[in-house]
């Protein structure tokens, strides 16, 4: 699936599916994807994720599903994290770069492109997650937004 192109995935809501793992996994395939995938509602709560981000974060998915972004992405914050929903909102996707923090304290720096996605008044935002690599000399990697 092209990142800039939710069709498919506004085509299925559209159609009735509900936003659930069996919607996604059926119909987008995205569970078994090697790449990391996750939907996060407007409030940062994980309401999805696949196999690739249960095994980039190392918790199981019904851990990822009790928590919020907050809780892995150490470069966010609450209040960061209202700025990057409304320039979601606003331009429907946008990548950051960040940091997350797995289940036994390893920090891995990851590339997130995000898309916005709004259905019967349902918000939320699916990720796409790549790791990224750092070099020796930069510096504390901060969100940094594109568009």
């Amino acid at each position: 699936m092209d990142f800039y192109d939710n069709s498919l995935l506004e085509i299925n809501l559209y159609l009735g599916y509900g936003l659930d793992e069996n919607c996604l996994s059926n119909n987008l395939n995205i569970s078994c994807a090697i790449q990391a995938e996750f939907c996060v509602n407007e409030y940062g709560q994980f309401t999805y994720t696949n196999d690739a981000m249960c095994c980039l974060s190392e918790y199981s998915r019904q851990e990822l599903l009790g928590m919020t972004l907050f809780d892995i992405d150490t470069s966010l914050v609450l209040q960061n994290w209202d700025d990057i929903w409304k320039l979601l909102k606003k331009n429907s996707s946008i990548k950051l770069l960040s940091h997350y923090q797995t289940k036994t304290n390893q920090t891995v720096n990851v590339s997130v492109s995000i898309c916005y996605v709004k259905q019967n008044l349902i918000e939320f935002a699916c990720a796409f997650v790549s790791h990224t690599i750092l070099h020796q000399s930069s510096k504390e990697l901060t969100p940094a937004l594109s568009v």
